[in-house]
C-alpha cells in the first residue's frame, strides 16, 4: 500500500470512530491491500474480522449472496472488497438517501471510499436490491 493509501485508511478509520460506525464484523477479501486497509482503519479491537477468499475480485451478485448468507442478529457489517464489484453492489443496493449522496455515489466507489446503506429487511437472507437507504458516503482522501 502507498503511503497515500496508509494516510487515506486512517483518516477514513479516524471518520469511522468519531461517527460511532463501528461494525460488529468485518469481511475482508484475503488480498494483502484490503488487509492492511483494515489494520489501518484500527477498527480491529471493536469486531472481528474475516479474511475470505471468495471475496477478492468477487461480483456484485457473489457479494449480495455472501450479505445473505450472513448470520442474524449481526446488523453492522464493514465490507472491503475491490472493484468493480464492490461499486456495483453499492449502486445497486441503494434505491433511497440524500440526492446528493446518491449522486456521490453514482460517481463511483473509489479506493478507500465508504458508503453506509441501511436496509428495512429483517433477516440478511431477505436483502433486496434498490431498498437500502443511502446514510453516509465519505471518501478516505478527501477527509
Amino acid at each position: 500500500m502507498a503511503p497515500k493509501g496508509h494516510a487515506a485508511a486512517r483518516a477514513l478509520g479516524a471518520y469511522l470512530r468519531q461517527n460511532e460506525l463501528r461494525p460488529e464484523l468485518v469481511l475482508c477479501s484475503s488480498a494483502q491491500r484490503t488487509m492492511q486497509t483494515w489494520e489501518e482503519l484500527q477498527l480491529e479491537a471493536h469486531a472481528p474480522r474475516r479474511g475470505e477468499d471468495e471475496l477478492y475480485l468477487a461480483s456484485a451478485s457473489q457479494l449480495l449472496a455472501r450479505l445473505r448468507a450472513l448470520a442474524d442478529p449481526t446488523t453492522r457489517v464493514l465490507l472491503i472488497g475491490h472493484n468493480p464489484g464492490l461499486e456495483d453492489l453499492s449502486a445497486q443496493l441503494v434505491g433511497t438517501g440524500e440526492k446528493r449522496l446518491r449522486a456521490q455515489l453514482e460517481q463511483g466507489l473509489p479506493t478507500c471510499g465508504f458508503a453506509q446503506i441501511r436496509f428495512a429487511a429483517a433477516r440478511w437472507k431477505e436483502l433486496v436490491l434498490g431498498t437500502g437507504e443511502l446514510l453516509r458516503f465519505a471518501i478516505g482522501k478527501e477527509l
